[in-house]
């Protein structure tokens, strides 16, 4: 995913990756329950505005995550079910930022 953000897809169009990154809900669309000011939708990915893409999940006793920009990727899986994942997230991008300017 990180190659096709940066238009070195391997196994997708270029343009395919950039339909998918794409964010599609405007002031005008947003669901009820999105709010702008953190995210939009691409096609099947979560468009955050910190500049990270991601995709999430949970079902009863797990939680995942994936996040990645044009330059570091993250991946968290618990055999837990957290209800709000923030703070983790947060100190992970931290980290991983961190680690790639060394």
């Amino acid at each position: 995913m990180i190659r096709g953000l940066n238009g070195n897809s391997k196994i997708l169009a270029n343009e395919s990756v950039k339909t998918m990154f794409k964010p599609v809900f405007t002031a005008a669309t947003v669901p009820a329950n999105m709010n702008l000011q953190t995210r939009n939708k691409g096609v099947f990915w979560n468009i955050y505005n910190d500049g990270y893409i991601g995709h999430d999940g949970d079902d009863p006793g797990v939680t995942t995550n994936i996040l990645f920009n044009d330059h570091i990727g993250i991946v968290f899986l618990t055999n837990i079910y957290l209800k709000d994942r923030t703070d983790i997230l947060k100190i992970l991008k931290k980290y991983g930022e961190r680690l790639v300017k060394k």
